[in-house]
């Protein structure tokens, strides 16, 4: 179930980047001249995956506590996500850089994890935008949605404390949004 949930939730965020008007946002210049162009569009792709995820539930596509019910699976299979993505990426790097802001420092462990290209795309898509803002920023307040739902079905009330906790984390997700192409900017100083 867990592969099922990232994989659904991979193609919701990638269609959800690519689909989601936005305007083109010019990045910083690289070292070799580079300069990366991303889309402006996180604001409304946040809203539009919080308002996907209440739909979903109310529709009875799946219970609203699915991501605190599979917690445990969902955090073992992102690790593993993790590992044979980031194998992914270092081998594309070495083979068929996006840019020629790539490299290799000659010792595998340390490029294996910090990463062979400054820019890396798939198929027009940003990587470091993907898996930074859309992937990891939008699931962020996602769990907390969905560990409110477990916790309203378990206790048929939801606490006060995980009222403040989700207020909190939705209004500083939202800030990150709204502050994204400043983020995309500064990530690679």
């Amino acid at each position: 179930m867990a592969w099922q949930i990232i994989a659904v939730y991979i193609t919701v965020q990638a269609l959800l980047m690519r689909l989601v008007p936005g305007n083109n946002h010019v990045g910083p210049r690289s070292p070799q001249g580079n300069i990366p162009i991303y889309k402006e569009n996180g604001v409304l792709a946040f809203f539009c995956s919080i308002f996907l995820f209440l739909i979903g539930q109310q529709i009875g596509l799946y219970n609203g506590g699915v991501i605190y019910n599979h917690s445990g699976d969902l955090l073992a299979s992102i690790n593993i996500f993790a590992l044979i993505f980031c194998a992914f990426l270092y081998v594309k790097g070495r083979t068929f850089p996006s840019s020629s802001d790539c490299g290799h420092t000659g010792n595998h462990i340390f490029d294996y994890y910090w990463g062979t290209e400054l820019y890396p795309q798939i198929f027009g898509w940003d990587v470091k935008q993907f898996t930074n803002c859309r992937f990891g920023m939008v699931f962020w307040p996602l769990s907390t949605i969905s560990y409110a739902f477990a916790q309203y079905e378990r206790y048929g009330f939801v606490a006060d404390s995980m009222w403040v906790n989700m207020t909190l984390q939705l209004i500083y997700c939202t800030k990150f949004f709204m502050w994204e192409m400043g983020y995309m900017a500064s990530m690679d100083i």
